[in-house]
């Protein structure tokens, strides 16, 4: 009897564990992968200029969001839908993670590069700026012993 009301335990627990899993319809407006890979970078960067400068966001009074919703002309419930759908295919939402990434990647390296470039010229120009000196300094110096 006791395995009885265990099976029957067991019966009823699958019998209330199973769902229905519906897929997120297509929008009505679908966002192009290549254009939701676009707002997704930029999603990214407005979270990391949230992240890095909070307050000065807060204190211009503005709506990141908002600026990404009319540069992309979507609202926020057609673009929750379109990440809903792209989601739905783990495909294509890998595809769409790499290629974000991807992007993310070279506009980093970029930044890296005019980081190193930039050190290289001001390491030059102090050097040019540190033998300038030293030449006025030789000159100040031969016009005080009077020589040429």
């Amino acid at each position: 009897m006791r395995s009885l009301y265990i099976l029957l335990i067991i019966v009823l627990a699958c019998a209330f564990s199973c769902q229905q899993v519906t897929k997120a319809p297509k929008p009505d407006k679908l966002i192009s992968e290549k254009e939701m890979v676009s707002i997704l970078v930029d999603l990214v960067k407005l979270d990391a200029a949230v992240s890095y400068s909070g307050v000065e966001v807060t204190k211009r009074k503005v709506s990141l969001k908002e600026l990404l919703y009319k540069k992309y002309q979507v609202d926020s419930t057609q673009l929750a839908d379109n990440i809903a759908y792209y989601t739905e295919d783990v495909a294509v939402s890998e595809r769409v993670f790499n290629e974000v990434k991807k992007i993310l990647d070279e506009e980093q390296q970029a930044v890296d590069s005019l980081k190193t470039n930039s050190n290289t010229v001001l390491s030059e120009i102090e050097k040019a700026s540190f033998e300038s000196l030293k030449l006025d300094s030789l000159r100040v110096k031969d016009k005080e012993t009077g020589a040429n």
